[in-house]
């Protein structure tokens, strides 16, 4: 036995180090895209805690990331690394949550192939390389959840007061975070009314958790209220097969999916099954966990506003993790079991470099390229450009000494007898589009001659001269 343990603790390890090697390499290899410039806008070292803290709440979130972002910047530096370091060190921090929950929730064996299969699933290191709460969403969801089942299942203080912290972190971290916690009250109830859970009591005490979490929350309050009232969002309705999507995303690709896939029906159909006999405990908590990130959102997007996205939703997949995880358990053969990690582990590190190429290609939108080149191999001219101000703090980041202008400059820059040249520059996003869906109008209506232009994924420059 003693030969067993040491020989998990070197595949934990072993684990983990890989974890940390595929989230922090090649970690600015890809530019930052549309949103991070988002968060650079906010964490700006420069800017006040009171701008980062109610910023980020007019931004429909809770405002934790963006803080720590902020002070993480004041440490390391406002560079590409620090900025996107934080969701690295968040992600390795999820991966072993990951390990921790599912060895609570079932055995040793479980907690290896979660910890296997989280290591290199290409969703996870994807948001473990982008300045975004993503990865901390994730970090913190397993983390609460595993001293959640440890304050149920084996009552101490310090599981309590560890919960509680967790638990205050997770709904100040994202909207989802909120929903999650939620869960979590309702499935304390449903230990204290419905399982049958040896020491209610001592359980019932986990309520005294709930009005110090809110109260945490009491400055978001009148954001989330006035969130809840809007009657439109950028995002769109979901289709009823909203979860086969969403599950392609998390498995990296086709590779991945009718592995993970299969295995996540038998493991999901054997909980159904045995769950009057055994494993309610997972089962309910699974099942709660899953209405309030999936279900409720997905009601909610079909009769108001589309509130629902597959990046959000990151908040549930310790539990889509541990029920593949699961489900090779399931298989009494050692081989079948050694069989299906192996083959997990070769889809897996396939969709990562060959399906995705992640390391040896784009994968964000090519701002740094775009703007660098303009820097490097034009004359110094106008740069007008969408979302200027997030913009230019990526040239600030990137200490390239230029700044762009707003549209709302056009006319005055077209009516500038001195100015002959400008740039023209866009990037994806619903706003940028309109209006560079207008843009052959204006080259017309002002008789502008493109002479260079630059067209790379998510972002278009063109140089223009007067005639």
């Amino acid at each position: 036995m003693l030969v067993n343990r040491d020989l998990h603790l070197f595949v934990v390890l072993l684990l983990i180090i890989v974890a940390i090697y595929l989230r922090f390499n090649g970690l600015t290899l890809n530019s930052y895209w549309n949103d991070e410039l988002a968060t650079l806008w906010l964490t700006d070292p420069d800017n006040s805690f009171h701008f980062v803290f109610y910023g980020t709440l007019y931004d429909h979130t809770t405002p934790l990331y963006q803080i720590l972002q902020w002070a993480w910047f004041h440490i390391f530096g406002f560079t590409e690394y620090a900025g996107r370091s934080l969701s690295a060190l968040s992600g390795v921090g999820g991966v072993v949550a990951i390990y921790l929950l599912a060895k609570e929730l079932y055995n040793r064996n479980v907690a290896i192939y979660a910890l296997l299969i989280s290591t290199f699933n290409y969703y996870l290191i994807y948001y473990s390389q982008e300045a975004r709460a993503y990865s901390l969403l994730f970090f913190l969801a397993a983390l609460s959840t595993y001293f959640l089942v440890k304050v149920i299942r084996k009552y101490n203080r310090r599981f309590l007061h560890l919960y509680t912290l967790c638990s205050i972190l997770l709904v100040q971290t994202h909207y989802y975070g909120v929903l999650l916690y939620f869960s979590h009250i309702c499935f304390i109830l449903t230990c204290i009314f419905y399982l049958k859970i040896a020491d209610k009591k001592r359980i019932g005490l986990l309520l005294i958790n709930i009005p110090i979490t809110l109260v945490s929350l009491f400055p978001a309050i009148p954001y989330i209220l006035h969130d809840a009232q809007k009657d439109s969002f950028w995002l769109s309705e979901p289709e009823p097969w909203f979860f086969a999507d969403y599950l392609y995303d998390y498995s990296g690709g086709y590779i991945v999916l009718a592995l993970f896939a299969s295995l996540l029906i038998y493991s999901t159909w054997f909980h159904i099954r045995k769950t009057c006999k055994y494993d309610r405990f997972n089962f309910y908590l699974f099942l709660i966990i899953i209405t309030f990130i999936y279900i409720i959102p997905y009601l909610r997007s079909m009769v108001s506003v589309p509130m629902l996205h597959h990046r959000y939703t990151i908040a549930a997949l310790p539990v889509i993790i541990l029920l593949v995880a699961h489900a090779i358990e399931l298989f009494h053969s050692q081989k079948t079991r050694i069989f299906l990690l192996a083959m997990c582990l070769a889809m897996s590190i396939a969709g990562l470099l060959v399906e995705n190429q992640y390391y040896s290609r784009g994968t964000k939108q090519s701002f740094r390229e775009i703007l660098t080149d303009i820097n490097t191999k034009h004359e110094p001219v106008p740069v007008i450009a969408c979302s200027s101000g997030v913009v230019n703090k990526y040239l600030k980041m990137l200490g390239i000494g230029m700044q762009t202008l707003n549209f709302s400059e056009f006319n005055s820059l077209i009516d500038n007898a001195d100015i002959n040249r400008f740039w023209l520059m866009y990037h994806n996003n619903s706003q940028c589009n309109k209006i560079r869906d207008n843009r052959e109008i204006l080259v017309k209506k002002h008789r502008l001659e493109q002479i260079a232009s630059y067209e790379k994924k998510g972002v278009q420059a063109y140089l223009y001269a007067k005639n």
